[in-house]
């Protein structure tokens, strides 16, 4: 306990650099390879999480372009069908702001989540809707 109250009243009047600027995802502090190593154990089990804004910096998520681009090949027999799939998977695993996606196929934030949310609906009873879906997911390795 002494030497740590030491340490603070030698900092206390010195300006130095706080530690906190080298987290990752505003909670991790350590090595790259302490930060891959509890990345791996705890976190890519999860998706990425609109309500866990951190979990976006230490989660894979393509870029909603990526997403796009992979539905467009696998999805040509209707563009409909492929921006339905395209802003489904931007909105649910792209980690991209509602602004970003919205400005991408052109209609405002609302409307990115009411697409999704009714895009939901329908892959709760349509399998080949889903298959094709898991396909893209897959190609996406999300």
């Amino acid at each position: 306990m002494k030497k740590y109250r030491a340490f603070v009243e030698d900092l206390t009047e010195k300006e130095y650099e706080s530690p906190l600027q080298g987290t990752v995802g505003s909670s991790l502090l350590g090595s790259a390879g302490f930060v891959e190593d509890i990345t791996a154990a705890h976190v890519k089990t999860r998706n990425a999480d609109r309500n866990i804004p951190a979990l976006r910096q230490l989660t894979h998520c393509p870029s909603p372009e990526e997403i796009i681009g992979v539905v467009r090949s696998i999805v040509t027999e209707s563009e409909k069908l492929a921006r339905q799939v395209s802003i489904h998977i931007c909105h649910k695993r792209s980690g991209a702001k509602l602004r970003e996606i919205g400005h991408l196929f052109d209609v405002r934030e609302t409307a990115i989540t009411e697409s999704s949310r009714r895009f939901s609906l329908k892959l709760k009873e349509d399998k080949k809707l889903r298959e094709v879906v898991d396909l893209a997911k897959k190609q996406l390795e999300i």
